[in-house]
């Protein structure tokens, strides 16, 4: 688990006929900040959980079932009422797959495209489909192009 994230892990299961590990995790947080106001946030609203893919471990397909709650917004002038905790060194919000999954995927997009990286994604024990992998590449924000500092011209 990432160490800038404060999570616990509840429970664990191994599916052996499906060949998948299920790991229940929740975060401890006492407080959060929120997304729109910055102001801290201590009074939870609800809790939900959301299921997340993760790295293949050892020819297991791993599962997070992530609990996480909802806080309550105070500050008075905050368009945001209740919001999402954050776990930035896990995942996106609203993303069904970890950040270093995402990665990987990215990365297998860029290099091979869309039906080469999906046979090589096989290999690898990764789930999807080539325009799964379309799709992460077109997620991809651009990066920036910076100006050239030195133009010559040639003769």
């Amino acid at each position: 688990m990432p160490k800038t994230t404060p999570l616990q892990l509840d429970a664990w299961s191994v599916d052996d006929p499906q060949a998948q590990v299920t790991l229940l995790v929740s975060s401890t947080q006492a407080a959060t900040r929120c997304p729109a106001c910055e102001t801290l946030a201590r009074h939870v609203h609800s809790r939900y959980t959301r299921t997340l893919a993760d790295l293949p471990w050892s020819g297991y397909r791993v599962t997070w079932r992530l609990r996480v709650r909802k806080f309550f917004c105070r500050h008075p002038t905050c368009p945001r009422h209740i919001f999402t905790e954050r776990l930035p060194g896990l995942v996106a919000p609203w993303a069904r797959r970890t950040l270093r999954l995402a990665a990987r995927l990215l990365a297998l997009g860029l290099a091979l495209g869309g039906a080469a990286g999906v046979r090589l994604s096989r290999h690898f024990g990764f789930l999807g489909s080539r325009n799964t992998l379309l799709r992460v590449i077109r997620r991809t924000p651009c990066p920036a192009i910076s100006s050239p500092q030195v133009l010559s011209v040639d003769e």
